[in-house]
C-alpha cells in the first residue's frame, strides 16, 4: 500500500504519515486507530503496537467480524497452547508470530523477552546463529530446504539490497552478523538449492539436540490457516518414544522452575 492510498483510507494526510515514518512526529491514538483500521491489522497485531506505542490495547472485537473457518492470530495462538508437542506460527514472510511453551523449551528462548521484531523472528536467522545451528543435527538438510522455499517464494534478486523485498533484504543483512561457519555453510547450500514452490500442506524432518534431553526427532507437518494473512502452523510431531520421554523431561524441568519462581 503507498503512503497516499494509507492517507486516503485513514482520512489524514500523506505528509502527517511521512512525519510519522521518519519519527518527527508520533500519532496518538485517535489516529493510530485510523491507521491499524486501514491496514486492517489483525487484533492481535493491533494490540501489541498499541501497547507499544503506550496505549490502552482494544478490548472488544470488531462487530464486523463474523464466523470463518480460517484462524485470526489469536485463535492459532490458543490452538497451539494445547498442543503436546513444539509448536509455532509462521506468516508469508516466513517469520515467527508465536510459539508454544514447548516448542520455546526445546529451543530454550522465551519469545516474550527475545527475538521481538519481525527481522530477528525470521527462518532464515536460525541457520547462522549458533544456539540453533549447533543443534540441528540435520543441518544441510534443513538449510536446502528453507533456502528453496525463499528462492520459491520471494526470487533470489529479492534479497539483493535496493531489491523489491526490503524486508527479506534485512533479514538477510541481520543474517549475516552470525557466526561465520554457519554462514559460510548456508551460502554454499544458497547456491545451489532451486527455487522451489511448496504446497500449502507439506512435511519436513528436523533431528534436535537439546543440552539436557538429549537427541529428539520430529516430523514437522505445515498447515496453512489463514489463507489471507497466509497463517500456517508448524507441528514437530515426535517420531519415537525416545523424544516423547525427552519432551516430558523438559516439562518437567519447567514445571519445577515454575513452582521454584513462585
Amino acid at each position: 500500500m503507498t503512503r497516499e492510498a494509507l492517507a486516503t483510507r485513514a482520512l489524514v494526510s500523506a505528509n502527517t504519515i511521512k512525519a510519522y515514518e521518519i519519527n518527527r512526529r508520533n500519532p496518538s491514538r485517535q489516529l493510530l486507530t485510523a491507521l491499524l483500521d486501514a491496514m486492517r491489522v489483525e487484533r492481535h497485531d493491533r494490540n501489541f503496537i498499541l501497547s507499544d506505542a503506550g496505549f490502552a490495547p482494544d478490548s472488544t472485537p470488531s462487530t464486523n467480524e463474523l464466523p470463518t473457518p480460517e484462524f485470526s492470530v489469536d485463535e492459532a495462538v490458543v490452538h497451539i497452547a494445547s498442543s503436546p508437542w513444539p509448536a509455532f506460527i509462521t506468516n508469508e514472510a516466513m517469520a515467527v508470530v508465536a510459539a508454544n511453551h514447548v516448542a520455546q523449551e526445546v529451543w530454550s528462548i522465551d519469545l516474550e523477552r527475545e527475538f521481538r521484531t519481525p527481522v530477528e523472528r525470521h527462518l532464515l536467522n536460525v541457520m547462522t546463529q549458533p544456539r540453533f545451528a549447533d543443534r540441528i543435527v540435520n543441518f544441510d538438510e534443513s538449510a536446502r530446504l528453507l533456502a528453496s522455499m525463499v528462492k520459491g517464494s520471494f526470487g533470489e534478486a529479492a534479497a539483493a539490497p535496493g531489491g523489491p523485498a526490503p524486508y527479506l533484504a534485512a533479514v538477510m543483512e541481520h543474517m549475516m552478523t552470525g557466526d561465520l561457519k554457519y554462514l559460510q555453510r548456508f551460502l554454499m547450500i544458497w547456491a545451489d538449492a532451486p527455487a522451489r514452490i511448496h504446497k500449502w500442506r507439506f512435511t519436513y524432518p528436523i533431528t534436535w539436540t537439546h543440552p539436557t534431553a538429549g537427541t529428539m526427532r520430529f516430523r514437522c507437518m505445515v498447515n496453512p490457516v489463514n489463507r489471507a494473512d497466509y497463517l500456517a502452523i508448524n507441528d514437530w510431531i515426535p517420531l519415537d518414544g525416545e523424544t516423547w520421554e525427552a519432551l516430558g523431561r523438559l516439562d518437567s524441568a519447567e514445571a519445577a522452575a515454575r513452582r521454584h519462581r513462585h
